[in-house]
């Protein structure tokens, strides 16, 4: 949204999942892509509004203390294991969220840089200006 609604007002969007669709639907992102970051999103959210609704304490922190974690995976449903069961879904949608802003950010990104001959590794600020649109 970022990158590409400048130039594309399909993509204004006033929220994520609705941002992530219009991406997916213009072919800025796979499909694919876009179904794992809203998952990602949803199940972030989630845990975020929990531990925010806990003693309603206005906090982006996820809780170190094995109580509260087994309360927090308690109230996302998880019931067999819930402290390691949190761990792993956590890891696993951050670890999507990373692999997918490589994907889409630093690789195309590195690519370009790669690209360059040795003086053009040096732009000014106006030179640069160009390129960067280029890439988004």
């Amino acid at each position: 949204q970022l990158v590409h609604g400048r130039g594309d007002a399909t993509l204004h969007s006033g929220t994520t999942l609705d941002a992530l669709h219009a991406l997916a639907a213009g072919g800025y992102v796979g499909r694919t892509d876009a179904a794992q970051l809203g998952d990602a999103y949803r199940f972030l959210r989630s845990m975020e509004h929990r531990i925010q609704l806990y003693r309603l304490r206005r906090t982006h922190l996820v809780p170190e203390d094995e109580n509260d974690l087994r309360r927090l995976g308690r109230s996302m449903g998880l019931r067999t294991e819930p402290v390691a069961e949190l761990n792993k879904a956590w890891r696993r949608h951050a670890s999507a969220v990373r692999r997918l802003h490589e994907k889409l950010f630093y690789r195309p990104l590195l690519d370009a840089v790669a690209q360059l001959t040795p003086g053009e590794t040096r732009l000014s600020p106006r030179a640069a200006g160009p390129r960067l649109a280029g890439l988004g």
